[in-house]
């Protein structure tokens, strides 16, 4: 991509994550690991001020991708990696505390948004445009979200 004026590099700069989703390795895993920086962020934030700050960063990101997306090679290059950061968020809502349920709903996350299960690979599939980047991702991050919430009911159940 060519940014022709200082708004596309500006868009493209947040799409790609600060320059993560140009690295030439699992850019999705560190976009994904920017999620994990900005959770630690707003850790002891309450839980509205993190649901506006959430929907804060779902409309920068999607007016980057949008202004971006005319120009990109794909319908969802892997250099945008900023959905994969907006979808993290959603799996790291209502963490319960200790490191490892972070590491459970990083992985989780990343596993949903790769294997891509209905209807995560409908989303990726047949919503194009910065709809469509997003919403797969958000998808993927709500059932992370589901699988930690379920996994740490279940250990309740068993350590008490």
């Amino acid at each position: 991509m060519q940014p022709t004026t200082y708004w596309h590099k500006t868009s493209y700069w947040i799409a790609c994550g600060g320059g993560l989703g140009l690295l030439p390795y699992a850019p999705g895993t560190f976009g994904s690991v920017l999620a994990v920086a900005l959770y630690y962020l707003t850790y002891d934030w309450s839980l509205w001020a993190c649901v506006v700050a959430w929907f804060i960063l779902l409309s920068v990101a999607f007016v980057s991708i949008k202004a971006c997306l005319p120009q990109m090679e794909s319908d969802d290059p892997r250099s945008i990696v900023i959905d994969e950061v907006v979808g993290a968020l959603c799996a790291f809502v209502w963490l319960p505390a200790g490191w490892y349920w972070m590491v459970f709903a990083f992985v989780a996350f990343r596993v949903f948004d790769i294997v891509k299960p209905w209807p995560v690979s409908w989303a990726d599939k047949n919503i194009k445009s910065a709809t469509g980047v997003l919403l797969d991702d958000i998808l993927a991050g709500v059932y992370a979200f589901i699988t930690v919430q379920l996994v740490y009911q279940v250990v309740n159940e068993f350590v008490k």
